[in-house]
């Protein structure tokens, strides 16, 4: 895991006009991913979505994201659930070996 790097590329996504997806594996993992974007990459606006948020919350959050209003969404693998954002062309994957996929 580089710090660097990820700051790096979300900044250059950010840059460019575009968003950036973040995403965990487990939702403990949220709160260091928040602490690490606080401090390291300030520049970027960033929300948090997760399953354990209601409908509702999750909705509103996904809207926003969608509008534009964020750099950033930082989530567990519901991102997976067929959201579409033609913005949001990074896709940081925190823990890539919990997953499966590394």
């Amino acid at each position: 895991w580089d710090p660097v790097l990820v700051r790096e590329a979300l900044l250059r996504e950010k840059y460019r006009g575009g968003q950036a997806y973040y995403v965990a594996p487990r939702l403990k993992d949220l709160p260091d991913i928040e602490k690490f974007l606080r401090e390291q990459v300030p520049e970027v606006k960033f929300v948090v979505g997760h399953g354990q948020m209601s409908a509702t919350q999750l909705e509103e959050v996904m809207s926003a994201f969608y509008d534009g209003e964020y750099d950033v969404l930082v989530s567990t693998t519901i991102v997976e659930s067929g959201i579409d954002i033609p913005t949001a062309n990074t896709l940081v994957v925190h823990r890539a070996d919990m997953f499966g996929l590394a």
